[in-house]
């Protein structure tokens, strides 16, 4: 139905541009004279200009864009440049472009939309900014261009299908009040130094490997041993921290992106402290990251925090049901199930060490009661709040 209107349209546009022409010819053969023949060539350019528009297929345009990264750390920016190339050497007086702009790459201090005029130009082209606003992968699938004659007469629009995905990594927060101990538990420890002494515990050595961190190799070794020798960490040998987030449970977005940015903020925490660690979900078996210590291994779990999803329906977890070879475990979560705090108890019953990080739920709080029956077991729970200053253990 569209398309006849559209059709209609055109031909009534045609019809009315040659009636004016129709009309000014009459005028000029009854009334003769330079003005009335000017004003008959002058509308008569102007007319030409109108049919060039009404055939002009805007398809036959070519749009390119390219940015400059593809990957954007929460309100980070990236500049898009947008060309547009003329495959048909026809003049077009002006063409407005609006590329499509997901609301998770918005920037509102600058625009998407741009009005060129290309004339007989066969390329041009515009860019804007770009801003990290909501993790995830968004793609920028299309962008609309519209011309037409100066006076409103003739006007069209044509969407150009051109695809540009971004990911937007979540959101780190400063982590404070790290020195605050577990609630149930009786030694003084704080969570910062419990990660430290069991994640980073050297195990031995190995050969140096492409990618390893040049703080971790064993420069003595080295000298004796005439190579590279790279010291092996706990977590290498599957004896590691294994952070594992809540994504299968009933609570709403809120509670679960933060969790999201917690756990993104703890992994961004081991990469400064140089702690070994790996990454998992509860609704899958899968170890989507095993624990290791490069920046390109810390790198791919910041993009599978970048796509995690949230499943709303509460299940048993497959992996701490599978109970993978790792013998120390981070679990991240806004809510303590009765089915996952069997199954934590389950885990630290077969010796390994449990850190429960209990974020606040949909109420703002975090729900201590679940808490109480992982009491006097081998897992230390600790409250996390967000705040100004970051995430604070309470």
């Amino acid at each position: 139905m569209n398309r006849f209107l559209k059709i209609g349209r055109k031909v009534m546009q045609l019809a009315a541009v040659l009636a004016a022409l129709a009309v000014l010819f009459i005028y000029a053969m009854f009334q003769g004279g330079f003005v009335s023949w000017f004003l008959f060539y002058s509308v008569t350019t102007l007319a030409v200009i109108q049919l060039l528009l009404l055939i002009y297929p805007l398809r036959s345009l070519k749009a390119e864009r390219r940015l400059d990264a593809d990957m954007l750390s929460f309100d980070g920016h990236t500049e898009a440049v947008v060309t547009l190339k003329k495959r048909i050497p026809l003049p077009l007086i002006y063409v407005k472009i609006r590329d499509h702009q997901p609301y998770g790459l918005r920037d509102w201090e600058t625009s998407a939309e741009a009005l060129i005029f290309p004339f007989f130009q066969r390329e041009a082209s515009y860019s804007y900014s770009l801003m990290g606003r909501r993790r995830g992968k968004h793609t920028i699938d299309y962008l609309r261009v519209r011309s037409g004659d100066l006076f409103g007469f003739v006007e069209k629009d044509y969407d150009i299908l051109v695809s540009s995905t971004v990911t937007v990594l979540p959101r780190m927060r400063k982590l404070a009040n790290w020195n605050t101990t577990a609630d149930n538990s009786s030694e003084a420890v704080s969570l910062s130094q419990r990660l430290q002494n069991e994640s980073v515990n050297v195990a031995g050595v190995r050969d140096y490997t492409p990618g390893d961190r040049m703080a971790n190799i064993d420069w003595k070794v080295t000298a004796r041993a005439g190579k590279l020798v790279t010291k092996e960490f706990e977590a290498e040998k599957g004896q590691g921290y294994f952070l594992l987030l809540e994504n299968a449970t009933d609570i709403t977005s809120e509670p679960f992106e933060t969790a999201v940015e917690f756990a993104a903020s703890l992994t961004e925490y081991a990469y400064q402290m140089k702690m070994p660690i790996g990454y998992g979900v509860t609704a899958s078996g899968q170890l989507l990251q095993p624990p290791g210590t490069s920046k390109e291994h810390f790198q791919r779990i910041y993009q599978s925090l970048a796509y995690v999803e949230l499943h709303t329906e509460p299940e048993a977890s497959p992996f701490l049901r599978q109970a993978p070879g790792l013998g120390a475990l981070i679990y991240v979560t806004p809510v303590l199930s009765k089915v996952r705090i069997k199954e934590l108890k389950q885990w630290a019953g077969q010796k390994r060490s449990v850190i429960v990080a209990l974020l606040p739920d949909e109420s703002g709080f975090s729900r201590r009661e679940g808490a109480e029956a992982l009491r006097h077991t081998n897992i230390h729970i600790y409250y996390v709040q967000p705040g100004e200053a970051g995430f604070e253990v309470l």
